[in-house]
């Protein structure tokens, strides 16, 4: 087989590389896992079901007033949500705010939730829709404009 005739596959890539282009005649490189085949769990998979499952147990331990239950859960999702937070918002200050008040509001949401879907992705979405409520906020554009004219000047 010519280059010319060869597949364009990074197997047929890979194979050339090492030399070994018998290894590429098919397009395929042994040595490389295929991506997103199904075959091969995402490395994070279990820490993520561990994480799942050690929240739900901090959660039924918050519902019944256990406070150091709840602080370990804001802990550990603190620094995400504030990143998420900071990114939609953009302000620190206002980031601050938004992660403070989200977890206020899984606080008092705690009994009502029934973990249809993990706790993360319950507070994500809480996060998201209080930063967006405050980027829509009437009079917000207006004071990141005087802001920015304060700093040009």
């Amino acid at each position: 087989m010519s280059v010319a005739d060869a597949p364009r596959s990074s197997g047929y890539v890979a194979a050339l590389a090492r030399g070994s282009v018998a290894d590429a005649a098919d397009g395929h490189d042994r040595n490389v896992r295929g991506v997103n085949s199904g075959q091969v769990a995402a490395s994070n998979r279990a820490s993520r079901e561990l994480e799942a499952e050690q929240d739900r147990e901090l959660i039924e331990r918050a519902r019944d007033g256990d406070r150091q239950a709840f602080r370990t859960l804001v802990e550990r999702h603190q620094r995400r949500a504030f990143a998420i937070a900071l990114a939609l918002v953009r302000d620190e200050q206002d980031a601050r705010e938004v992660v403070q008040e989200a977890f206020l509001r899984v606080h008092w949401g705690l009994p009502a939730f029934h973990g249809g879907s993990s706790f993360f992705t319950w507070l994500y979405r809480i996060v998201t829709n209080l930063s967006i409520d405050l980027v829509r906020r009437p009079g917000r554009r207006e004071a990141e404009l005087d802001e920015h004219r304060l700093r040009a000047d």
